[in-house]
């Protein structure tokens, strides 16, 4: 199996999480990234392949054109979260991980 990587990726500092409407350190650091790299490598089973740059093209296939230009503009807009007391958000952060109480 080939997994794309690139050290370069370990540069990136996420500005944190939001857990239950409170922003939380991420538990994306780059050594956890090293960690798993190194494991991968351990296990023999993958090959690390470096990415490569591919252009917009194969994105603008499958993705609406309008769904593009709002995230390329996305961070530089205020958002207004109901979790935030009003307060704009500084980052644009994905809901892709729903949450409950229980």
């Amino acid at each position: 199996m080939f997994v794309v990587y690139s050290p370069h990726l370990e540069a990136f500092q996420s500005p944190g999480q939001i857990h239950f409407g409170e922003r939380q350190p991420s538990p994306e650091v780059p050594e956890r990234s090293r960690q798993i790299v190194a494991a991968l490598k351990a296990s023999g089973l993958v090959s690390l392949v470096e990415p490569k740059k591919i252009g917009t093209e194969p994105i603008q296939a499958v993705h609406d054109q309008g769904y593009l230009d709002y995230l390329s503009t996305a961070n530089l807009r205020p958002i207004i979260d109901p979790e935030s007391d009003g307060q704009p958000a500084e980052v644009l952060f994905p809901a892709a991980f729903p949450f409950t109480n229980l």
